[in-house]
């Protein structure tokens, strides 16, 4: 098992291994933005039957703008859906406005968020075994370290969580 080296104790995911993404089932992207964080681009398939969850970290970059993000999921995603972080509603406007040269945008939505939706992601997360590719260096490194704050209120440490985040956004969108 690739990737497995210096895990944290008490990290929340440990169904995970390497391997390759399956490309004969249909995906979709989650997205998470940041400022003093890096935005993040990761590609989500996912076999219900079989209940395997395929991740192929697309980006992992700090100090991109607008028209940056906008290039490289337009080259990425060409017209795939991609679910985003909903509390960068503005930014989410504004990049589906946008046009390449191609004169197409991009599909994106922003992401269901409720009350409770982190917790609700993370045991639906927990359901999968995730399959995660070699080049995936960033993903493998969050799911080695995203541990619980408190695990009597269900909280987890708000860190290594760029690309965790964006796949429970496309999960809520795929197992539903």
């Amino acid at each position: 098992l690739g990737g497995r080296k210096e895990k944290q104790e008490g990290v929340i995911f440990d169904n995970w291994h390497e391997g390759e993404f399956d490309d004969s089932l249909p995906y979709i992207f989650g997205q998470d933005y940041g400022f003093d964080d890096p935005t993040t681009l990761v590609k989500v398939a996912i076999n219900k039957k079989k209940k395997l969850l395929y991740l192929d970290e697309c980006f992992y970059l700090s100090g991109l703008d607008e028209t940056k993000i906008f290039e490289m999921n337009h080259k990425i995603c060409e017209q795939n859906l991609i679910v985003g972080d909903s509390a960068s509603k503005q930014l989410i406007n504004s990049l589906r406005n946008k046009k390449g040269p191609d004169g197409k945008g991009i599909n994106l939505i922003g992401a269901v968020k409720k009350a409770g939706s982190v917790l609700s992601g993370i045991i639906k997360l927990q359901q999968y075994t995730l399959i995660i590719t070699q080049r995936s260096v960033n993903l493998k490194t969050e799911l080695n370290n995203y541990v619980w704050l408190d695990r009597k209120s269900d909280t987890p440490v708000d860190d290594f969580n760029h690309l965790i985040d964006p796949i429970r956004y496309a999960l809520g969108y795929l197992d539903r």
